[in-house]
């Protein structure tokens, strides 16, 4: 109710459960061509989660609100591939905000990443 009796296993849980189920749903939906998309699109938000969060000293609250936000713009946009890019990050933050519970979804979401994207942040998504 208040947040009185979280649990962070069975949060870490959940979350793990969700990023397979959403992985394995769009790796059955789309070409490798979108799943290329979705993978650069998380490695870029996450860089600069990353770089938000070293730049305002941690500040993983805000980088949730901001990806929250844009989750709800992707929606109502009817962007498939951007909203499932932002559910998984979200799912990201919320893995790291929950510590060692949640590495199982970090490294899950990672492994998709790294198989579908290669090299780092290009220019034009770091500029922005």
């Amino acid at each position: 109710m208040f947040g009185f009796f979280r649990n962070p296993e069975r949060d870490a849980r959940r979350l793990l459960r969700d990023a397979r189920v959403i992985i394995e749903d769009v790796n059955q939906t789309y070409r490798e061509q979108r799943l290329g998309e979705i993978a650069c699109q998380i490695r870029d938000d996450l860089y600069h989660v990353a770089m938000n969060c070293q730049a305002h000293s941690g500040s993983l609250q805000r980088e949730l609100e901001r990806h929250t936000s844009l989750h709800r713009e992707a929606r109502r946009n009817y962007n498939a591939v951007t909203l499932t890019a932002h559910t998984l990050v979200i799912i990201h933050i919320r893995a790291m905000q929950s510590g060692e519970p949640g590495q199982g979804a970090i490294n899950l979401i990672q492994e998709f990443v790294e198989k579908w994207c290669a090299g780092e942040p290009s220019e034009a998504s770091l500029a922005g």
